[in-house]
Formats: C-alpha cells, sequence, structure tokens
C-alpha cells in the first residue's frame, strides 16, 4: 500500500473526521472507502441523470431547443465557410 501525503482543506478534514467517528473507522480507512466509491462510480448513468434532472433557463422555457440550435448553426460564419 502506498501511503502519501495529500493537502485537504481544514472544513472538509474536520467533516471528514465526524463521519469516519461516527462509523468507528479511522480518516484513513474513511478517505480509501471514499476514493473507491468514487471510482466505482458510474460517471454516464450520473451524467446522464444530471441531463435528465437538468431544467431549461426561464428565457428558454418556450422554445424548442432543437430549432434553436439549427438556427444557429445556419447563421453561423464558421460553419457556413
Amino acid at each position: 500500500m502506498y501511503q502519501r501525503h495529500i493537502a485537504i482543506d481544514n472544513d472538509i478534514f474536520s467533516k471528514i473526521e465526524d463521519i469516519s467517528k461516527s462509523l468507528n473507522i479511522s480518516v484513513s480507512e474513511f478517505v480509501q472507502k471514499a476514493i473507491n466509491n468514487e471510482l466505482k462510480r458510474d460517471k454516464k448513468e450520473d451524467m446522464n441523470a444530471f441531463f435528465d434532472n437538468m431544467k431549461p433557463l426561464k428565457s428558454f422555457e418556450n422554445r424548442d431547443s432543437i430549432q434553436y440550435v439549427d438556427n444557429l448553426r445556419a447563421n453561423s460564419r464558421i460553419i457556413n465557410e
């Protein structure tokens, strides 16, 4: 196992200490588990969930997004050159 020194913000470390104490595990074990869980997460599913739950800005609420983007592309000097 590698041992590394890392810098962690005081506020974050305080939260880590509180959580690890409540779980009766060491800070080191908590950090290892947190990193392991993050590495196992399905990033694609997280991103899909993010976009599924995303709501449009009020100014775009009543716009057809596909038509809007198509219009931007049609009027683009870069794309049309």
